[in-house]
């Protein structure tokens, strides 16, 4: 199962994730449908907006073990 957390904090998106590995510039990752795995708790998707206080750190886990780090 993937765990995915962007600056420490576990979030959830869609199955689809595309990773991006460049030579010369930074790796990318998209991730489409993305938001906090907290608001699982009331479902209330609609009225917030999601944006990340650090989205350049990203941490993809792979049960317990780090696959990729961004």
């Amino acid at each position: 199962m993937l765990k995915i957390y962007i600056a420490d904090e576990e979030i959830t998106c869609s199955n689809k994730i595309k990773i991006t590995e460049e030579l010369l510039t930074t790796s990318s990752a998209i991730l489409n449908n993305c938001y906090p795995i907290s608001w699982e708790e009331d479902k209330d998707y609609v009225s917030r907006f999601y944006f990340p206080r650090d989205y350049s750190r990203c941490e993809i886990y792979d049960d317990e073990d780090l696959i990729v780090e961004l």
